[in-house]
C-alpha cells in the first residue's frame, strides 16, 4: 500500500531530510511526467541530484508544487525557484527536488543516496 502524505507532511519530511545534507548549496522544487528528462536538464543547469518525491493526480501535484515552493522560499534552505509554481508543463503527475552541495564532498559520488534517503510518496489531495 502506498504511503500517502499531505503537503504539510511532505514539506516537513523533505525539509528535515535536506537539512541533514552537509554543504547544501541550492534546492529547486519542480513537477514533471519524465523524471529522467528533469534529472538531465537540471544536471546541465548545475544540480547534482534530482529525486522524485511525490506522485498524484495533476491538480494535486500542481497545487503541491505551488505550496512546496512557497514553504521552501520562506525557510532557511537555499531555495532557488524564481516562479511560484503551477505553470510550465501541463498534466504532470510527479513532484521532484533537485539539489547541490558545496565541495565538502570530494566528488558527487561521495554523496551517496543514503545521504538523502527518500521513497516517493503519494500526495494527498490538496484542499484550499
Amino acid at each position: 500500500m502506498a504511503n500517502k502524505m499531505s503537503i504539510d507532511e511532505l514539506y516537513t519530511k523533505l525539509y528535515e531530510s535536506l537539512k541533514t545534507i552537509d554543504g547544501l548549496s541550492k534546492v529547486y522544487i519542480g513537477k514533471t511526467n519524465d523524471i529522467e528528462e528533469s534529472r538531465t536538464r537540471h544536471f546541465n543547469e548545475g544540480f547534482q541530484k534530482t529525486k522524485e518525491i511525490a506522485y498524484g493526480d495533476t491538480e494535486t501535484i500542481n497545487q503541491g508544487e505551488i505550496e512546496l515552493i512557497r514553504k521552501f522560499k520562506n525557510c532557511d534552505l537555499p531555495c532557488v525557484n524564481i516562479n511560484e509554481g503551477g505553470g510550465g508543463a501541463k498534466n504532470t503527475t510527479k513532484l521532484y527536488v533537485s539539489f547541490s552541495c558545496t565541495s565538502s564532498y570530494k566528488t558527487i559520488d561521495d554523496l551517496y543516496d543514503d545521504d538523502f534517503d527518500w521513497m516517493s510518496v503519494e500526495l494527498k489531495e490538496y484542499n484550499i
